[in-house]
Order: C-alpha cells, then structure tokens, then sequence
C-alpha cells in the first residue's frame, strides 16, 4: 500500500512538471493573432476589436495545437504506467490486465488524437490555408461593410 502511495505521490510530481513545462513554454503566445501580422493592417485585433472569421479559425487551430501537443506526453505517461503495472505485478494476473488495458488504452487514444489531428490538417489543406498560424487569410468577404453609408 505504501508503495502505490509513493507512486502516485511521484506521478503527480511528474504531470506537474509536465505541466507547468508547457504553460511556460506557451505562454509567449497569445490565443487571438495580431493584426500586425496581416499585411496592411493598421491596427491590433485586440486594441481595434475587428476580429473576422480567420481569426476566430486561427484560435482553433492554436487550440487543436495546444491539446495535441500536451496527448503526445500524456500518452508516454500511460504507457510507462501501463509497462511498470506489468513489470511490477509480480505474477498478479489482475495488475497484468491492468497494465494491458492501460496501454491498449493509450493506443486507442493515439489513435484517436492522430486521425484527428490528420482531418483537421486535410480540412485546412483542402481550404487552401497554407499557414493558418502565422496570420494568412483564406475568407475574405466585406458584405457587411459599408452596408449603414448607404
């Protein structure tokens, strides 16, 4: 008992670190891109307030980035769990099954995450967005502009 104690005192000291790593490393960006990375911008998006679709698409793409960055960690987490729980069983046939549906759980999500990631790519391919991230427009439309002039 004390044992799995210790380790679960110790996994949680490790997704910390794991944690705080990525909100350090992330940090520098913001969620919204600024308007200075458009070509004839004048202004911020956040002090001019002019948020358009490819705004609101860049978010969701930094958003999708952010979340699969983090699987590929958590996935290496469960399954060195997954192989200590088989290691360690000690010929217990219940830790072995343990371990066994941790790393079948592990794959599945990989799995999961990477056919994600690939639509999310193939939609952005298929929208000709060649970088989302780095301020490139792909919607433009002004029909809501000048619409009160006239």
């Amino acid at each position: 008992m004390k044992n799995i104690i210790k380790f679960s005192i110790i996994l949680l000291l490790i997704i910390n670190i794991f944690s705080i790593s990525v909100l350090i490393v992330n940090a520098d960006d913001g969620l919204l891109p600024d308007k200075e990375s458009v070509p004839g911008a004048a202004c911020n998006s956040s002090n001019c307030g002019n948020y358009s679709l490819n705004d609101m698409v860049s978010v969701a793409l930094k958003i999708s980035t952010f979340i699969l960055s983090i699987v590929g960690s958590l996935a290496l987490l469960a399954f060195v769990a997954g192989g200590l729980m088989m290691m360690l069983s000690a010929g217990n046939p219940e830790w072995v099954t343990r371990g066994k549906q941790t790393l079948i759980g592990a794959v599945i999500g990989l799995t999961i995450v990477f056919t994600s990631y690939m639509i999310i790519y193939f939609v952005y391919q298929s929208l000709d967005i060649t970088q989302p991230l780095k301020g490139s427009s792909w919607f433009t439309s002004d029909w809501f502009i000048n619409k009160t002039k006239k």
